[in-house]
Formats: structure tokens, sequence, C-alpha cells
């Protein structure tokens, strides 16, 4: 794995991590759930590019967790 392997996209309600183009997991609220309104939108957005940048670097150091990282073993198979 490498660090051009990984992307991500985020919004003010959460964050996907992309392997190879695919997505594995993120965080976020619930559909159901009232979004950040003004100034908090922006503290939002900052946050969850933060922690998307910080999960990735988890990532490539091995620290995988169990559902992510069976996600990127099934696309790695998928792809030889």
């Amino acid at each position: 794995m490498t660090r051009s392997d990984f992307n991500y996209t985020y919004n003010a309600r959460g964050y996907i991590i992309l392997y190879k183009g695919k997505p594995i997991g993120g965080a976020g609220i619930l559909p159901s759930a009232r979004g950040p309104r003004g100034r908090a939108v922006q503290k939002q957005l900052d946050d969850y590019q933060r922690q998307a940048e910080a999960r990735i670097r988890n990532l490539l150091t091995g620290n995988t967790g169990r559902l992510m990282g069976e996600a990127i073993r099934k696309i790695d198979t998928q792809n030889t």
C-alpha cells in the first residue's frame, strides 16, 4: 500500500476513505441527524478532513482495523 492508493471525500456530515477508488469506510453523522449550521460548518469540514488524513496515515503504518483491513484485502484480491 502506498499513499497514492488512498483518497478521501468529505463534507460537513462526514468522510469516506477510498482505497484504489473503492470505499472502505469512514465516519459521520446519521442522515436523520441535524447537520451543522452557520460557523460550525467550516469547523466540521476541517475536523473531518483532519480525521480522514489521520486515518490514512494509520492505514499506511499497518493499523488497518478489522473492517478496513478486510475491505483492503478484498479489493487487493479482486485486482490480482
